[in-house]
């Protein structure tokens, strides 16, 4: 069992639209780190800072390691993002498998997709900084 404490280490930096964009709390947008816990390339968990409309989201902390950051833009015609069965998701490691760790979609979503961007950061927690991960 791996806990993540987000609380902690988020409060004093700025807010997950400094990192991955103003408009990313006003669209069908999920972001997704698929290098929980150790970074690119040993980890094998995903971390979901983003679900969608109404969803909190969380800025970066990743704790060692690069860490690839997937931010996922959908048309309307992605369901489980308008009936909001998704929001609760933000703040945990996604244990059940919705989102493609590979690509970062959304399973379910995969045609919905209308734009994708791959954001890089790493230590310090408090405080991330980007990184090359390839």
């Amino acid at each position: 069992l791996i806990t993540v404490n987000v609380d902690a280490t988020l409060s004093d930096k700025p807010p997950c639209t400094f990192y991955f964009g103003q408009d990313v709390n006003k669209s069908y947008t999920t972001v997704v780190d698929v290098d929980v816990p150790n970074g690119f390339p040993t980890a094998n968990l995903t971390f979901i800072h983003h679900s969608g409309p109404g969803s909190k989201c969380l800025s970066p902390a990743p704790p060692k390691g690069c860490h690839r950051y997937y931010r996922v833009d959908y048309t309307e015609d992605c369901k489980p993002l308008g009936d909001g069965s998704l929001m609760n998701l933000a703040g945990s490691i996604d244990s059940q498998g919705v989102f493609d760790r590979a690509s970062g979609v959304l399973k379910g979503c995969e045609a919905s997709v209308k734009n994708f961007q791959k954001y890089c950061f790493g230590p310090p927690t408090d405080s991330p900084e980007q990184c090359a991960c390839e």
